[in-house]
């Protein structure tokens, strides 16, 4: 494969100068080297940039933005966008890690799938405490069984083609949260209407939940979970699936069914 860098990983981070380390850690780790590395910082209060400076001495591949005011993840993933020149487009969490193999496994699985192909992801392993975890795995998704999309959650990593996301104009920011919450269900939704989706089964990303100061803290839920049920009646109408939703809730989260 050529050396040429066709990945930038994106971290989005607010008032994460404590946890950041392990983040970027991860992708200096990467076993594929090729790789430029774009933190977007919405308006930071602590001492993050000065933790990224300290990185920027040591890799001339690290780029640090931080935004004039807080807006939100949607607002950051856009200028993200922006921002980015390479091929493809991996988002990492600010308090999240990858697996060594990640960026190796994720791009030489895109660079075998045609350009319809708008998303690559893994399974990944959840961590509830640190020795508490649990493996989650996923499948892959078509755009002409979207439908199924509306009931599943997630996925991660989330290793974007870049073309196919300014395809879709990025990221929405006009819900009345402003952009700020279920960012990763809304640019799945966009990029089904027009592209495929390919798992990888490979274990290659950890989703935090140490964190107690993480966007989806408890205070938050009814935030995800109002807009998830209107996004998803929204999807059903435009589709025209044919189905009718059914919520029920596991524990305090809102998962979705599909009756005929």
């Amino acid at each position: 494969m050529s050396e040429e860098n066709k990945v930038t990983v994106v971290i989005p981070t607010y008032n994460r100068a404590h946890l950041i380390h392990q983040a970027i850690d991860s992708v200096l780790k990467q076993t594929h080297q090729y790789w430029n590395l774009l933190i977007i910082d919405d308006a930071s209060t602590d001492h993050t940039k000065e933790i990224i400076e300290t990185y920027q001495k040591q890799n001339d591949r690290i780029t640090y933005f931080c935004m004039p005011q807080n807006m939100g993840i949607g607002h950051v993933l856009n200028k993200a966008l922006q921002l980015v020149k390479t091929e493809y487009m991996l988002q990492l969490d600010s308090d999240d890690w990858l697996e060594e193999q990640c960026i190796e496994k994720l791009l030489n699985a895109m660079e075998k799938e045609p350009h319809s192909t708008a998303l690559a992801y893994g399974k990944y392993m959840r961590w509830r405490s640190l020795d508490k975890r649990k493996l989650r795995k996923a499948e892959s998704f078509h755009s002409d069984k979207k439908c199924k999309l509306l009931t599943s959650g997630t996925v991660y990593p989330r290793f974007y083609r870049t073309s196919c996301l300014r395809y879709v104009n990025g990221w929405d920011v006009s819900d009345y949260y402003g952009g700020r919450h279920l960012e990763d269900l809304q640019i799945m939704y966009k990029l089904i209407e027009h592209y495929n989706f390919h798992w990888v089964d490979e274990y290659l990303y950890n989703l935090s939940r140490l964190n107690k100061e993480r966007l989806t803290k408890k205070v938050n839920v009814y935030k995800y979970n109002e807009l998830r049920k209107d996004l998803v009646i929204k999807k059903l109408n435009e589709w025209g699936c044919g189905y009718t939703p059914e919520f029920v809730y596991n524990g305090r989260w809102l998962n979705v069914r599909l009756k005929e």
